[in-house]
């Protein structure tokens, strides 16, 4: 609960101090699918987005720790942030 509350709080802190000019926001899940959007928000050209090395650096240890915790455990725990975070992002997509 302590991590959840910490990547909520965080998580909305910077939503909220950030200029919507400033802000491109892709859920992590969505990023190699986003190397176009990526590009035109940094005007780079998408071939300077490689990912054949993106998971190089992954923590090996996240699929014992998400057993070990257990999904239903984690899923609880940030559901009350993921529906904040959710909210103000749809706020913010309206501005």
């Amino acid at each position: 609960d302590d991590f959840a509350r910490f990547w909520g709080e965080n998580t909305l802190r910077s939503l909220e101090r950030t200029p919507i000019k400033s802000r491109l926001v892709v859920r992590t899940r969505d990023l190699s699918k986003s190397l176009d959007r990526l590009a035109r928000f940094t005007g780079q050209p998408p071939d300077n987005f490689d990912i054949s090395d993106s998971h190089k650096n992954k923590d090996r240890q996240a699929p014992k720790i998400r057993k070990l915790i257990g999904e239903e455990n984690i899923a609880r725990a940030i559901k009350p942030w993921q529906e904040k975070i959710d909210a103000e992002l749809r706020k913010l997509s309206e501005q």
